[in-house]
This record gives C-alpha cells, structure tokens and sequence, in this order.
C-alpha cells in the first residue's frame, strides 16, 4: 500500500497486471484463460513486490538526500519594508520531511504517473509487433496508426506531467523542511496558530499557499527569531 495516502496502490497493479498481459501475447502461445491466470498470478506477485519494496520512492529519497546542501539555504529577498532574511535549514528536517505524508503522496503521485507512462510505452510497442495484434483480434485492423497516435500524445503528457512534478519536488521538500524548522527551532517566537495554518496547507498539498504564509511568518517575527 502507499505510503502517502494510499494512491500508489491504485497505480502498481494496474501496471504489472498491464505489463504482465502485454509480456504474456508477445512471448507465449496460450491464448485461452490459462493467460489470465498466469497474468493474475503475476500481477499479485511483482505488485506486491512494488507495494514492498517502493523502488521509485527510494530513488527520490536517495536522490534528495544528497541533494540537501544545496537546497538547505533559504532567503528572502529584500523589500522597501524589509531587509533580506536568510537562514539554514537543518538536515534533520528534510530527513523529517521525507517520511510525512504530504511528500509521500508527492511521490506516491510521480510513481504513478511514470508507471503509466511505461504502460504506454510498452503498449506502443506491442502494437507494432504482428504476433500481438494477431492475438488481440486486430491483425485486419486498418486503423493501427491511430492508436499509435493516441499513445503517442498520452505518452508525451505523462512524461511532462511527471517530468514537471520531479521539477518541482524539491520546491515542496523544502516548504516541508522549513515547517519543521519554525516548528522545531522558533515555535517559541511565533503564533503557534500560524504553525497550524502552515501545516493545514501542506496537508492540504496546497503549497504555494504554505510558501506564502511561511514567508510572511518569517518576516513579520524576524526580529523575535534573530534573523
């Protein structure tokens, strides 16, 4: 099951059972039932597989893990009213940050949307190949190159839709980090209610907001957390 909110569930079996079926036309000659049993058994196997393992996920953990450094330093520019803020923040919110549910779901969200690219992509494939045509009944099927077509476009989509999501990753990571920074370091000096508001946004995947309220929060109490 996901470790966010329960969408790469949704996302895993419906790839391996799709993957399995294609796997199963192109390199078997069964073309009874007995296909969806192998199919089946296969799909539940490395679905589970996934659910287990996560493999995506701990690429992006890896990933960001290394990447801390450079995204640790956070400032504001400065304004007619106010001087530039700049502040650090400390590792162990982002190591914090990376197992919380809002992230999860971020994750959970680019697994799945690269999985179903893999499907299509793998289904472009399959339909330019005789033998699986043949076995799904569209060998005589003069319309091929409209599939493809179809495929083609939902394939380049998808791959900008997570291509812009893995952009964009490490812009939450770090609003995620930086909650926990004010919640860990200055929840002292400033309206524990505006702590909440924050929290609400980014449980709310609502991240510009919680960017916004963070920034304001910030100014309005740097005089309180020596900044």
């Amino acid at each position: 099951m996901a470790t966010g909110q329960g969408t790469l569930m949704l996302a895993d079996l419906p790839f391996v059972y799709s993957i399995s079926n294609i796997l199963i036309i192109l390199f078997s000659n069964s073309n009874g039932i007995e296909r969806f049993y192998i199919a089946g058994l296969l799909a539940g196997m490395f679905g589970t597989f996934l659910v287990i393992i996560h493999p995506i996920q701990k690429i992006l953990d890896g990933f960001w893990k290394k990447r801390i450094e450079k995204i640790s330093k956070y400032g504001i520019p400065q304004t007619i009213t106010s001087p530039p803020v700049k502040m650090e923040i400390n590792r162990i919110n982002f190591l914090i940050s990376l197992k919380t549910p809002a992230i999860n779901f971020e994750k959970d969200k680019i697994a799945g949307t690269i999985y179903f690219t893999i499907i299509l992509m793998a289904t472009g494939v399959a339909l330019t190949q005789p033998k699986f045509l043949h076995q799904i009944g569209l060998e005589n099927f003069q319309y091929t190159w409209i599939l493809l077509l179809i495929i083609f476009a939902m394939f380049n989509i998808t791959s900008y839709i997570w291509g812009k999501e893995l952009r964009q990753f490490g812009y939450k990571l770090r609003i995620s980090a930086l909650f926990f920074e004010l919640l860990h370091t200055y929840s002292k000096n400033v309206d524990v209610m505006r702590l909440d508001m924050i929290k609400r946004s980014i449980d709310l995947n609502d991240w510009n907001s919680a960017s916004e309220l963070i920034e304001r929060l910030i100014i309005d109490n740097r005089k309180f957390m020596d900044l």
